[in-house]
Order: C-alpha cells, then structure tokens, then sequence
C-alpha cells in the first residue's frame, strides 16, 4: 500500500502463477485504473527493481485487448527464477536485466497476466449477460479443456455468480485452443 497507495489495492488483480522454475506474484491493476504514464510500474526479478524490454512487451501484449493503446497498466509483479537463468550485470545501476531464456521468461508472463485478466473479464461478460437475460440461466462457454485451471476458475466464478445473482449460471467447456478473452458468453433456455 505504501508504494502504490490504497486506491490501487482497490483496483488491481492477485497475480500468482508457478511453472518450469519461475514464479510470478504480486498485482496487476485493473483496465479501468490505467494511467497516462508508466509512473505505476514496478517489476521485481529475484528481489531486485528493474526495467526489462522483453517484460514490458509481455505485459503490454496482455492488457493490449483491454486497454487504450496510449494507456499503461500499473502493476507491481516479482519475478523469481534461478539466479543462473538471469544476468544483473548488463547496466552500471544494475537496473536491466538479461534472461538466459528471454522467449521463456515472456510467454510466461504474458500467460500469467492473460490468465488473471481473462477471470475478470468471464466475470464481466457474465454479469453483462444476466443483465440482458435476467429470466434465463447462463451458459459459459470456455475454449479449454476440462480439468484444466481455466476450466476450474471459469467453474468457481459461474458458483459465486449463481449464488449472488440468484440465477443459474452454468459452464460448458470445449476443448481446443483459444484465450478466455474470446470466450462466448451465450444466454439460453434451459
């Protein structure tokens, strides 16, 4: 709260994923609490504060569907990996970085912060929908196959929005490629 203040604490996403090594955590502020500039953006790798160009690109590639091109997200993510997959040696401050895996490192990034979007806007999209169809059950369709951690966030927001909407909302799956962004939210009879 001290770096950010409390309005973004009350405008930003729990960020948290694992994978292959490297670990991203911290908070991704909501599209709706953009800025002009990227005074809000702190990026963390193994505890130390840099800028990285393969970081931002990733991060912008996330928010580029839900945010105003001459927009910045504000965030402030820490990334951890081993010490030998990063170089901290490339700038005199020690303010850049180079990854040993700088593809690896992006996609992971940008699929971390794609994925926390994307449950907001499920939510979103659903809460739309049961506006324009209040007498009928909802059905989520989500491009990703069943079990998965998209499948299971998609299942547990259509549980909370069943219980505070009062109406049905069902999900469905399909398997096969896509991102939740693009996911159809289709009103119909049940």
């Amino acid at each position: 709260a001290a770096l950010m203040g409390d309005d973004f604490l009350e405008q930003c996403l729990p960020v948290e994923l694992a994978s292959s090594g490297l670990r991203l955590h911290g908070w991704a502020g909501l599209p709706t609490y953009s800025r002009s500039q990227s005074d809000m953006q702190f990026f963390y790798v193994n505890g130390r504060l840099v800028r990285d160009k393969v970081v931002s690109y990733a991060i912008r590639q996330a928010y580029q569907d839900v945010l105003h091109h001459d927009r910045h997200p504000s965030f402030v993510l820490m990334l951890e990996l081993d010490p030998a997959r990063v170089d901290v040696n490339v700038h005199p401050t020690k303010s850049e970085v180079r990854f040993r895996d700088s593809q690896a490192v992006h996609q992971f990034v940008f699929h971390a912060l794609a994925r926390a979007l994307s449950g907001l806007l499920l939510f979103a999209a659903t809460i739309c929908a049961a506006q324009n169809y209040p007498a009928r059950p909802l059905r989520l369709v989500v491009p990703y196959a069943a079990g998965g951690s998209t499948d299971v966030l998609a299942r547990m927001i259509g549980q909370k929005l069943t219980e505070n909407l009062g109406q049905a909302v069902v999900v469905d799956n399909r398997t096969g490629a896509g991102t939740l962004i693009a996911t159809d939210i289709v009103a119909h009879a049940a």
